[in-house]
């Protein structure tokens, strides 16, 4: 005899369905001031070349090992350490230093000595939202919204743009060439002459339009360039047809979409960071998914407001929001898929599952305490669930579950036998102690599971006793070579036809 153990599964139930044909999930594991950041609002993130993962947040700098977080701010004594805790830039140069860029001036960190010295007096109180690196060993950043690059080689700096030109984005590509971007909509490159010339203007070619402020320019991995923008979305640039066409935006958002940050992790997709939630664009489709912070699921991001994405070199994805702190996935935490109870239409409405099952058609059937019966279609991953509100049900708190060709028997808690025809979508037949049913041995109406064995029989497990059920005759038969008062949990079939049956509480 074997002793089951009788706690339920809450809030979810977990599938490994290999022939599930619908869009894969998305699991997030969440990283907040709980586990060790310092601040939830984390503006900027990169991965350095030893491995280790830092997140720049509203209040100090943290570097990740993958267990702990370490903390860098101003506050630490000495003259070597950060001038401000806002930081909101991150890149890592060829001798392996991390620049760091604040609202009170760029720095750049030391990993040997673990020190931070301010690149420059005159950006002592300066904002740097955006560092970037080339291939010729210098650095490009924007400093109070002006264009600068330092040669990490001969320590030089040279200002490229002056205050009337104010720059909102940069970025540079393999060959070399650096694009920025302004609030107006224009995008400037800097070629081997080594001055900027305009290469776009978004206002000339759709209107005067306050819509087009250059939030982010990327390169892709086929050599074109992505721009995200404030209101409109993601645009693509191909410098062969020198055309330029968008690939998400209001005209089919039906809304304006704001763009922090884009990665293209593979070949056939693009993640945009926005301000509503994470967008998954299919290259070679132009299908997207939109995921979007859910109150009631636990491995969904924490916030809408995504502010940059770094994948790192295992392929896990990272992302930084403003009020949730880190997110982070990777493709392995969605091998096994999860089943959530949520307020939406095809969603599991019960958080206590009992039992699950499968019918001749395929079709996942779920038995819940608190949340009466669901269907899972394994194809579509839609959920249909049926209730004592909706009529379809007597009771909601179910037990055992048995599939049995065009119908499913289903043992309740103290309400009887239930047979429920998914083609009706109700229940046809109750049976319980008090049916008129002379030949019914039945003594307990808490049915706790049900069994079909090799050669037909269907046999039930209750709490007083353990019957065979003869579906014909719609009645119960107490089996006799057992005890007749035990609550009986479960049954199993050997290979030699040996039935074994389990108990609470007497093995």
């Amino acid at each position: 005899m074997i002793m089951i153990n009788l706690k339920p599964l809450r809030l979810l139930f977990i599938l490994l369905l290999p022939s599930l044909l619908y869009a894969q999930p998305y699991y997030f594991n969440h990283y907040q001031i709980n586990e060790g950041l310092s601040n939830n609002a984390v503006i900027c993130s990169m991965q350095d070349s030893q491995g280790f993962l830092w997140f720049g947040t509203k209040d100090g700098l943290n570097r990740f090992d993958g267990n702990n977080f370490k903390h860098f701010d101003a506050t630490q004594s000495g003259k070597n350490s950060l001038g401000g805790n806002n930081i909101i830039s991150l890149k890592e140069d060829f001798r392996k230093r991390i620049w760091i860029g604040t609202d009170q001036g760029i720095y750049c960190y030391d990993p040997v000595d673990e020190q931070f010295r301010l690149l420059s007096k005159q950006f002592e109180n300066a904002d740097v939202p955006v560092i970037v690196t080339d291939q010729r060993k210098r650095i490009w950043f924007i400093s109070n919204g002006m264009l600068y690059c330092h040669d990490l080689v001969s320590h030089a700096i040279q200002q490229f743009t002056k205050s009337d030109l104010y720059i909102t984005s940069i970025s540079c590509t393999k060959n070399g060439t650096v694009f920025f971007g302004t609030p107006e909509g224009k995008i400037f490159q800097i070629g081997s002459s080594g001055k900027p010339a305009l290469m776009l203007d978004f206002q000339a070619k759709y209107g005067p339009k306050d819509w087009f402020s250059i939030e982010k320019i990327m390169e892709n991995r086929d050599g074109d360039l992505l721009i995200g923008t404030s209101k409109t979305g993601v645009y693509s640039y191909n410098f062969k047809n020198k055309s330029l066409k968008s690939i998400l935006g209001p005209d089919r958002l039906h809304q304006f979409l704001y763009v922090r940050d884009i990665i293209q992790p593979n070949d056939h997709e693009y993640w945009f960071a926005t301000e509503s939630g994470l967008f998954i664009y299919q290259i070679a489709s132009g299908n997207y998914i939109n995921i979007q912070k859910e109150q009631e699921n636990p491995w969904g991001i924490s916030d809408n407001a995504i502010y940059n994405i770094l994948q790192d070199k295992d392929e896990g994805i990272w992302l930084g929001t403003y009020f949730g702190g880190i997110n982070y996935y990777h493709k392995n935490n969605s091998i096994i898929e999860k089943f959530l109870p949520q307020d939406r239409p095809g969603s599991l409405k019960g958080s206590v599952v009992r039992i699950i099952k499968k019918d001749i058609n395929h079709n996942i059937w779920i038995g819940t305490e608190n949340g009466g019966l669901s269907k899972l279609d394994p194809k579509s991953g839609y959920i249909q669930n049926f209730s004592d509100k909706q009529g379809n049900l007597a009771k909601n708190n179910i037990h055992g579950i048995l599939p049995i060709g065009e119908v499913l028997l289903i043992g309740t808690f103290v309400n009887g036998l239930d047979i429920f025809s998914p083609k009706l979508q109700k229940v046809i037949y109750h049976i319980d102690r008090n049916s008129n049913v002379s030949t019914s041995d039945l003594q307990s109406n808490f049915l706790f599971y049900l069994y079909k064995t090799r050669k037909g029989e269907i046999m039930a497990a209750s709490t007083r006793g353990l019957y065979r059920f003869d579906l014909e005759k719609k009645s119960f038969h107490l089996i006799d070579n057992v005890p007749e008062y035990m609550f009986y949990t479960s049954i199993l079939e050997d290979k030699k036809g040996n039935i074994w049956v389990g108990t609470w509480r007497d093995g």
